[in-house]
């Protein structure tokens, strides 16, 4: 069969017959096309039987477990290896404050840019001995201000930098060392990733710091199922998952989700006006970015629909009103849900019970 005749099938069994499906997928490339978007489930092969599990148990009962996750482990040695001057670099100024959290934890002196211009800046004024580059920003992307910081490297001194990307894709990697970068860490962050790339870089264990957190790693092919036709609305926020997603800290989590609802507030009619004027490259832009402020909040409902609006963008689907409209709702639920809620008394009554998380 073709790619329509799939499409057509996934969306005969999921809407027309209430039936979940589950994608089996060689590589995560299919994330950009109308395909991920229809099935409620996503794995990429070799299958592993705890990934299967969790996922049959999520799309069977709607159990998400976690059971996957290490154990964090705090080591009480202290570190042999001084700590290591680490530049962050992102237009988002969540994603940004995440990681420059995470890094501070870690004793690390770590200094953040919202751009690539901040950064070639502050990468002329000393040399930095890890960064960790976002690739999508206005002005002078992640690949031109990797070029020209490798401009800067000398004999004596080489800056290793690691790309920070929505999607892990099969060809990428190649494509990335070849734009001079030394590696990639997908978003969200994870907390795992974070702690290997900086000891394989700069010989630094974030765990001998004497920290210990951890994220859960969340990726867009575990994503928020798709309401049944005979069953309830799902919750659009969850307080548990944000807390989760800030390396279990309730204030930094509050924090976070509170800059999500400022960003609604002008990204809700902004969106609609895009779409209106046909707009769709500074559309898929505005999308990218609320996409990726909704990967560090418990905002399940909202984050799949930011995704499956950006995969129609970037593909021109045929169904990309319907997914507009579906991206509005979403808003529109969890803004209402913020109105309605004393969102703040729950994310500090978490922060009084830390052991839970």
């Amino acid at each position: 069969m073709n790619s329509n005749q799939y499409g057509n099938l996934l969306r005969a069994l999921e809407v027309e017959r209430d039936c979940r499906t589950l994608l089996l997928t060689p590589t995560l490339e299919t994330l950009d096309t109308p395909l991920s978007g229809l099935s409620s489930g996503h794995l990429t092969k070799p299958i592993c039987r705890d990934s299967l599990y969790d996922e049959l148990l999520a799309l069977i009962h709607g159990i998400r477990t976690g059971h996957r996750e290490d154990t964090p482990v705090s080591i009480p040695e202290r570190n042999q290896v001084k700590a290591p001057r680490i530049l962050a670099v992102d237009d988002n100024e969540a994603n940004l404050k995440l990681v420059m959290t995470l890094l501070q934890d870690c004793k690390i002196n770590a200094e953040g840019a919202s751009s690539g211009f901040e950064a070639l800046t502050k990468a002329r004024k000393k040399p930095f001995d890890l960064v960790f580059m976002d690739l999508q920003m206005p002005g002078m992307d992640g690949v031109e201000a990797t070029a020209r910081i490798r401009d800067l490297d000398s004999d004596t001194h080489y800056t290793p930098i690691i790309a920070l990307t929505a999607h892990a894709l099969a060809d990428e990697q190649e494509r990335l060392s070849q734009q001079g970068f030394d590696g990639y860490m997908p978003k969200p962050i994870s907390s795992r990733q974070l702690n290997e790339l900086v000891r394989e870089y700069t010989g630094y264990d974030c765990k001998a710091s004497g920290t210990s957190f951890k994220i859960s790693e969340i990726r867009d092919t575990g994503r928020i199922l798709r309401p049944s036709n005979r069953r309830i609305q799902q919750d659009c926020m969850s307080i548990g998952e944000s807390i989760q997603l800030a390396a279990g800290k309730a204030d930094l989590a509050e924090e976070l989700f509170s800059m999500l609802l400022e960003q609604l507030h002008s990204d809700a009619p902004k969106i609609q006006a895009l779409w209106d004027e046909g707009n769709h490259e500074e559309l898929l832009e505005c999308i990218h970015k609320l996409h990726g402020a909704t990967r560090y909040c418990g905002v399940p409902e909202l984050r799949a629909a930011a995704n499956r609006f950006e995969t129609a963008l970037k593909c021109k689907a045929a169904d990309r009103e319907i997914l507009k409209d579906q991206l509005t709702c979403a808003i529109d639920r969890l803004q209402n849900w913020s109105e309605q809620t004393d969102w703040q008394s729950l994310f500090r009554e978490q922060q009084r019970q830390p052991e839970a998380y």
